[in-house]
């Protein structure tokens, strides 16, 4: 074959090799425009379903929002109707025991069951309606945890006394079960910093749900201490706990009765809260279970300082000094727009000794108060056109009322608006009739003494703008530069209040003397907010 000839064959290999090429080039090409098309099909299809999923969730969130205000909504109507119920019962048994029985012929047997069937009768009536009055609780302060509108106390806690407290609460149904408590608390110190009120509610739940799921034996309270941690247990003889269900009855509405006794009881949110409360204060809780032997429930919580003890044995004493204030009487005036709420406020309150006047809405209020000068009110908040904090924002602006202390009594919780409003004391309905008695004592017990209040600043002009403005308002002023000695000697005038310049905190920090002194006080810390000054 000659040179030529072979040159052309390479030349037909090469062309029939580049026609391959091109028609793979070609096929790829395709394949890649076919991919691009199928990729922007995928991104339109994912930016679809993107945008689906956003409606939905929002749509869940609206939902799960209208659900929470729903109960929170209804939650709130039932209190007022139960506040009476509860109350009105409480009266009742009160005067059926002490003015009735004493003066009713018992003699035969008739006559006795009756007496007894009544007394019955309205201790369910008071049982039923506080118990209905904490599944309602338990409603809201879900919801308060779920829109992060909790109040949380922050303040040294005992956990022997928190333990005590809700053993206190549940005595009555141990007794009814028969059941035995063993207490095995251990000789350390076992103080935390917290909401001691939360606290109780936590242990107070765990103690329910032992003695609710316990028929036979009883229930062991364990407190011990691990270096900084603070490990509590409630521990029960009951059925027991499927292992699948340990994690799952700290969930919304899961209940252990639902698989163990097909008759639950409360609300299934009991578990749940305890967790958040627990959360809250940086610890944790869990559950371990051995069907048919029992359940053990642990929460651990971080230890506080050593300063606590002194201001715990403060508290104790000055709530030992209240409660045994003898009561002296005063005028009340009640205001709520709900006439059984004000006739049974009024029923209490007589049988105390106390004179009441009564309002049915805010202009009533504001006019009595301003002719009669009563030594407290009792204030609604949910009032029809001017509410309860429409009242003290007027109360605490007029000269010849300012100095009226006010305790509101509501179905809402919002105690911090009430009390920067002006507002002595809150309390949510239904109520404790003890608990209304001592905060009213404690309340007219202070009236007519200058609140001591201490500031401490280093910009002495605006120490003097605030004192002076204090002053006016009826307290009495000790003022003090952030200096050690300077702010021990004001402390030692007992403050009640203390407000101090955010920036001087920083220098009282470095003084552990200071810190412990100051602990036992309420604290209000001054933020000023930076401004140009002319060079005059």
């Amino acid at each position: 074959m000659s040179l030529q000839e072979e040159l052309q064959q390479k030349i037909r290999l090469l062309e029939k090799e580049n026609k391959r090429l091109r028609k793979k080039l070609e096929r790829s090409e395709r394949n890649r425009v076919l991919l691009e098309e199928s990729n922007e099909r995928h991104k339109a299809m994912l930016r679809t379903i993107n945008m689906e999923l956003k409606a939905t969730n929002e749509k869940l969130k609206q939902v799960d929002e209208m659900k929470t205000n729903f109960l929170s909504m209804v939650s709130h109507e039932l209190r007022t109707p139960l506040t009476s119920i509860l109350g009105f019962t409480q009266i009742i048994k009160k005067r059926f025991e002490q003015i009735i029985l004493p003066n009713t012929d018992l003699s035969d047997k008739k006559s006795q069951k009756a007496a007894w069937q009544i007394r019955q009768n309205l201790e369910v009536i008071i049982k039923e309606s506080r118990r209905l009055s904490e599944l309602i609780n338990d409603v809201l302060d879900i919801a308060k945890i779920e829109s992060g509108r909790m109040e949380w106390k922050e303040e040294d806690t005992d956990i022997k006394a928190v333990f005590e407290r809700a053993i206190a609460a549940t005595e009555a149904l141990l007794q009814e079960k028969g059941l035995y408590l063993r207490r095995e608390y251990g000789d350390d110190s076992f103080i935390i910093r917290g909401d001691p009120d939360r606290l109780i509610q936590v242990v107070t739940n765990l103690l329910s749900n032992a003695i609710k799921f316990t028929d036979s034996g009883g229930i062991v309270c364990r407190i011990s201490k691990e270096g900084d941690v603070i490990r509590c247990e409630v521990e029960d003889t009951g059925c027991g706990i499927p292992e699948d269900m340990l994690e799952k009855v700290f969930e919304k509405f899961k209940q252990v009765g639902d698989t163990l006794t097909e008759r639950p009881k409360g609300t299934g949110l009991g578990l749940p809260i305890c967790r958040e409360i627990i959360k809250h204060h940086r610890g944790r809780i869990w559950a371990k279970s051995e069907l048919g032997k029992g359940s053990r429930f642990i929460f651990e919580l971080p230890a506080a300082t050593m300063v606590a003890k002194k201001t715990i044995k403060r508290d104790i004493l000055h709530r030992i000094q209240e409660h045994i204030r003898e009561n002296e009487g005063g005028k009340i005036l009640i205001v709520d727009d709900d006439p059984f709420i004000r006739g049974m406020v009024r029923q209490f309150l007589e049988d105390k000794g106390y004179t009441i006047e009564e309002a049915e809405d805010a202009k009533e209020a504001i006019g009595k108060t301003r002719s009669s000068k009563p030594d407290l009110i009792i204030l609604d908040i949910m009032m029809p056109g001017l509410s309860g904090y429409d009242v003290l924002r007027v109360l605490k602006n007029d000269e010849l009322t300012s100095d009226i202390p006010v305790l509101v009594l509501s179905v809402l919780e919002n105690k911090q608006k009430a009390l920067m409003l002006g507002a002595s004391e809150y309390i949510t309905k239904p109520f404790d009739e003890k608990d209304l008695y001592e905060r009213i004592q404690k309340i007219l017990s202070h009236h007519g003494q200058k609140e001591r209040i201490m500031i401490i600043d280093r910009d002495i002009s605006l120490m003097r703008q605030l004192s002076q403005f204090m002053r006016s308002k009826g307290y009495e002023v000790i003022e003090c530069k952030p200096e050690p000695e300077e702010v021990k000697n004001g402390l030692k005038s007992a403050p009640e209040r203390v407000f101090v310049d955010i920036e001087a905190i920083q220098i009282l920090l470095q003084n552990s003397s200071l810190v412990e002194a100051l602990s036992s006080t309420k604290m209000v810390f001054i933020c000023k907010v930076p401004e140009k000054r002319d060079s005059g």
